[in-house]
């Protein structure tokens, strides 16, 4: 049986700060913050903070 992938909440964050960011809508230099982007996404600032992480390791 193969495992269902579950699309969590940090995932999704994650994936729309990416488009952000690649796209353009988040130009390169732009100062972005928890508050900011949770408000935009209208999601606490967890998931934002652990899309952050991961966008750094990701270099990004």
């Amino acid at each position: 049986m193969a495992k269902e992938t579950k699309n969590t909440l940090r995932d999704s964050v994650y994936s729309a700060l990416k488009a952000m960011i690649v796209t353009g809508q988040i130009p390169p230099g732009s100062r972005v913050t928890e508050n900011d982007i949770a408000a935009k996404l209208t999601v606490s600032r967890t998931p934002v903070r652990e899309a952050f992480n991961r966008l750094e390791r990701d270099g990004l």
